[in-house]
């Protein structure tokens, strides 16, 4: 669940910073990440077209349970919002919402998530690309004050 919380949040950040500057883009992602545990395999797809933004994805894990986000969001004068949802493979949905703000190249973004159970998780990151690639370092804190610090790096292949 933590790797499509982290694509949706990478998603935001780039689909938002994107979207704010053209008319229409669409995007899409395929991956995999491998663990000690397993290997999950994620894809997503979005497009923006005049500062909104939408997308939607899925993670299915090593075991074979699948994870689907989707989500929307809007730009104006440098600030993006947005709202989402993430629903688990026992059909349980947390919601999210969040603020970016791009300056220079380097986006900032902070968010929280509440889960079916009402407890809500924080988050804090920023993201800086240059010449197609990514870099998203940030921090998470969980609803009972424990926390998680993060690093993603991506290529970006926009269509």
């Amino acid at each position: 669940m933590h790797k499509i919380l982290a694509l949706s949040a990478l998603a935001l950040t780039l689909s938002l910073a994107a979207g704010a500057e053209a008319q229409a883009r669409g995007w899409t992602h395929q991956g995999t990440t491998t663990t000690p545990r397993g290997t999950t395999t994620s894809n997503g797809s979005g497009s923006c077209s005049g500062g909104a933004c939408s997308w939607r994805g899925s993670a299915t894990g090593p075991r074979g349970n699948t994870v689907t986000h989707q989500g929307s969001g809007s730009c104006a004068d440098g600030h993006c919002s947005s709202t989402g949802a993430v629903t688990g493979p026992n059909g349980k949905v947390a919601t999210r919402q969040g603020s970016t703000s791009c300056a220079g190249g380097t986006c900032n973004s902070t968010g929280s998530w509440t889960g079916p159970n009402g407890k809500t998780a924080t988050r804090q990151d920023t993201t800086s690309c240059a010449d197609g690639h990514c870099s998203t370092t940030g921090s998470w804190t969980g609803p009972n004050a424990g926390a998680a610090n993060r690093s993603i790096s991506s290529a970006v292949t926009p269509n």
